[in-house]
Parts: structure tokens; sequence; C-alpha cells
């Protein structure tokens, strides 16, 4: 079995004119590590599962050495497969057959396959990607040489499409504790990457008491600053389009 260091969550419904951004975005990541990017389509209906069917036929090696795989359970058609060049990037997709987010139905279980025994998490969704070719890389570096931090961010841009404008949202090099961040949240989801070990604490911890509390990952970030560090780069890394 492959151990990958990362595991890169992308939840996408109705994205299809941006989710090729998005994939790009994983596959130029150049790494010293394997690292799998779990995409989840939550049925869409504009086309978009095809869209990443296409990228993955066209990207992804299929040939009979290959540890590529396809496989039907009672909730999605499964995808796995290794770039053709970049070999520390692996898709593993799920195009699920019902639409999970209007039933409010948890799609995490189905990813343990990819979670299980993996050092780092990352989220991007379906409409948002990275720009930097070595932001994982250079996340994953230092948050192994600097066990006391949890979690570490970057800058990004934000794209609004509509009015043809890109604002950067710079950020200030180093630590972010818990009494600025629960002033407001200034950590964008798309330039993270976090411990496993402490998600999984805050899913068993906190997930219950939020569950019907829609606040996106914010209380992510203030539990984690709660119980260890965060670091913020200055790099601009991904864009999230408003």
């Amino acid at each position: 079995k492959i151990k990958y260091k990362v595991t890169i969550s992308c939840m996408t419904y109705n994205q299809s004119k941006y989710i090729t951004d998005t994939m790009n975005g994983f596959t130029m990541q150049q790494t010293s590590f394997p690292f799998v990017c779990t995409i989840v389509d939550d049925a869409s209906t504009d086309g978009e599962q095809d869209v990443i069917r296409k990228y993955v036929e066209e990207n992804f090696d299929f040939s009979e050495a290959s540890v590529a795989f396809q496989k039907e359970t009672d909730y999605a058609n499964i995808t796995y497969a290794q770039h053709k060049t970049n070999k520390n990037c692996y898709f593993a997709v799920l195009y699920l057959k019902e639409n999970h987010y209007s039933q409010r139905k948890d799609k995490s279980p189905y990813l343990r396959e990819w979670r299980d025994g993996v050092e780092y998490m990352a989220f991007c969704e379906g409409d948002d990607y990275w720009i930097a070719p070595d932001k994982l890389e250079k996340q994953v570096h230092f948050l192994d040489k600097n066990e006391e931090y949890g979690m570490c961010f970057t800058a990004n841009k934000r794209l609004d499409e509509d009015r043809g404008i890109t604002i950067i949202d710079r950020k200030t090099e180093g630590d972010v504790n818990f009494d600025k961040l629960i002033k407001g949240n200034l950590i964008a989801t798309l330039t993270t990457i976090f411990r496993q070990e402490i998600y999984n604490l805050y899913i068993k911890e906190i997930n219950p008491i939020l569950k019907n509390w829609l606040l996106g990952d914010y209380p992510l970030w203030l539990f984690i600053a709660y119980n260890s560090k965060i670091y913020c780069n200055s790099d601009i890394t991904a864009v999230y389009r408003i």
C-alpha cells in the first residue's frame, strides 16, 4: 500500500467550468513525497463528472502495469490512478450517485481508505485552485521541522470574474494565535495544511456539537489554534473564486 504524506480533500458540485483549474493545481505540485487527491463530485447536473472523467483519462496511467482501478459501490463510481508524469500524484475520484448535501449525508466515511495513516490534510473546493507548484512541499517541510505547529497557511488571491477584478489577500509572515483568530477568520481554507491527528480530535470532540452550525472551517481553525500553534507564510499560493 502506498504511504501518502498528504491527502487533499476536494468537494465539488456543479463546477464544471472551474474544476479543470482545480485539478491542474493538484497535478502541478512538485513534492518529495506521495500525495493523494480525493475528489468527491456530489452528483453534479452540469456535466462536471464528464469533465473530471476526461481529465483523468487523458492525464493518468491506466496501463496494465499501473495501480489504477475502477469500482462501483452502492453510493458511487470510484476511479483511482497515478498521474502519468507526476509520479507522486494520485487521484481518487468518487462520482456520487445521489446528492449528499441535500440529504445532509456525511461523505467523509467514503474517504477513509485514503486518509488512514496519512500525516497531513489539505482542502481545496472545486471552484478554487492552487497556483504555486511548491505549495505542498514548503508547507510539509515547515510542519515536519516544527512539531509544535498544527497548521500553516498562506496568502492568496480572490478572483471576481463577473467584475474582472483580482484582489490580493496579503498576509503577514509569522504566528497566528487563538486570541488573534477569535477576533475574525483571516485564514482562507484553500491555503491551509494541517496535521490529521488534530483534525481527527476535532471530529471526535467538537464536530458532534457543531454539526448543524454552518460556519465553514472557522471552528476547526480555532480548535487548532487552541491546541497548537499556527504559522502564516506570506507566499501567494492559491486563488479563491468569489
